[in-house]
């Protein structure tokens, strides 16, 4: 929305902690990273109790029609602003997960029921989530032993990375919204769901020039694959 002629983002989250959490992550990437700026609520009948107000970054989410006209400089801003949020020194307050742990926190999301079948992606709409489950334990082998030549360095991670979530302004990275998940684990956490939004909104061909622009021109493909898998029980 727009207000006094500022574009306006308003955070209302389920609950209290996750709003909190995404308060708290906005402070502690501000020190490195552009983010919406916090700002008092607008004095109009639109304020919502409980809610929290930001002044959009420059330009637009990476999702806007705004931001398909030049392509290459959007895929190529986006794996910026991943690299950038990923080279971020990882501040030792935040969770960190190695693959094993991320599995055991699905694993009991899912026999909590907290994963609807009906929000998987289509191509696993008919899938048992703990089904997935079972795939995702069947791949940790397989990353232990991938580890052991070609080591994974943790870092901070999104957690929520996607068209939606990342603003750019003709290319330049300008915000990151959604953050309250933010943890230190895999950096592909965040490349799967990128890779996933940007196959389904502009073609498998635009994914070379986000992973070149990102600095990793011969991604994993199981190591892709298992955090979209992770992704879907969330």
């Amino acid at each position: 929305m727009r207000h006094d002629g500022r574009q306006l983002l308003l955070l209302v989250e389920a609950d209290t902690d996750t709003r909190q959490r995404e308060l708290l992550a906005v402070e502690l990437l501000g020190a490195h990273l552009p983010m919406p700026a916090g700002i008092a609520a607008p004095a109009s009948g639109d304020e919502l109790v409980g809610a929290h107000w930001f002044e959009a970054p420059p330009g637009y989410a990476a999702a806007a029609p705004q931001n398909h006209v030049d392509v290459l400089a959007t895929l190529t801003g986006l794996g910026r602003a991943l690299r950038r949020l990923h080279d971020v020194p990882p501040p030792g307050a935040l969770p960190r997960f190695d693959a094993a742990a991320l599995v055991a926190r699905a694993a009991a999301a899912v026999r909590a029921g907290r994963v609807d079948p009906a929000n998987l992606d289509p191509s696993r709409a008919t899938i048992d989530p703990a089904r997935i489950v079972e795939q995702l334990e069947s791949l940790l082998p397989m990353l232990d032993r991938r580890a052991r030549t070609r080591p994974v360095a943790p870092a901070l991670t999104h957690g929520a990375a996607r068209l939606d979530t990342i603003w750019l302004d003709r290319g330049e990275p300008r915000g990151f919204l959604d953050v309250a998940g933010i943890a230190i684990t895999d950096p592909y956490r965040d490349l799967a769901t990128m890779t996933r939004d940007l196959a389904a909104a502009l073609g498998p061909e635009a994914l070379a020039p986000f992973f070149d622009a990102y600095g990793e021109p011969a991604p994993d493909v199981v190591r892709l694959e298992f955090h979209a898998l992770l992704d879907e029980l969330r």
